[in-house]
């Protein structure tokens, strides 16, 4: 298994993926270790339990037992880094008098 990198490069490799990511689009840059997510996992599961999924057949609790536990999928697994784009943006403007619908700002593209 290959070493932990010394803090300082460890730091200056965050540094050069955080800046990467930023000019690739990104809006936010996050570093955690591997480990395991017990509270996650468990609040998954109640929330699968209690329906709140319905309609998303993929998530199911088997899904919360991988999704919590990065190393079920990469066992050399050290780090995650997690990527996020901001979705809120302006509004479309209303197009004449015609009704029409909403999509939610997500699902815009």
């Amino acid at each position: 298994m290959p070493q932990p990198l010394p803090i300082a490069h460890a730091n200056t490799l965050r540094d050069a993926i955080r800046e990467q990511a930023y000019v690739l689009g990104f809006d936010i840059v996050r570093f955690t270790n591997a480990e395991p997510l017990p509270q996650a996992h468990q609040a998954i599961r109640e929330r699968v339990a209690a329906g709140y999924f319905t309609g998303m057949d993929w998530f199911t609790t088997e899904r919360a037992d991988v999704s919590c536990a990065p190393r079920s999928l990469w066992p050399e697994a050290r780090s995650l880094i997690a990527l996020g784009t901001f979705y809120l943006t302006e509004p479309a403007s209303p197009a004449g008098t015609e009704p029409r619908g909403t999509v939610s700002r997500y699902a815009w593209g």
